[in-house]
């Protein structure tokens, strides 16, 4: 996520990882690209998200087995963290909670 643009401002971290990011007014709390690859359901076990189609919808798999993984829901280093399908495609996962335990 981090912009390499010449004149591009990086005044933003991940709220997981602290690596600097592109700010973005719309997701506030978006984690950056190396901790997204890093989600996990609530046993610990990988998922990863995508756009259904060309016209968008948040689908999500186990990354194992690629059967399909049917909540927002994940957590990245212990932090509750939701995938969402962002404004103008693809996908952002946002931090809901910096709690380790979830809460």
């Amino acid at each position: 996520m981090e912009d390499c643009r010449e004149g591009a401002s990086v005044s933003a971290a991940c709220p997981i990882c602290a690596a600097p990011m592109e700010a973005s007014p719309r997701y506030p709390r978006a984690v950056c690209l190396a901790c997204h690859a890093r989600a996990v359901d609530e046993t610990g076990r990988r998922v990863t998200f995508f756009n259904e189609s060309f016209s968008g919808g948040l689908a999500g798999v186990y990354v194992d087995t690629r059967e399909p993984y049917r909540l927002s829901l994940c957590f990245i280093d212990g932090v509750r963290c939701e995938a969402q399908e962002a404004h103008m495609g693809g996908v952002v996962i946002q931090a809901l909670s910096l709690d380790m335990t979830g809460d």
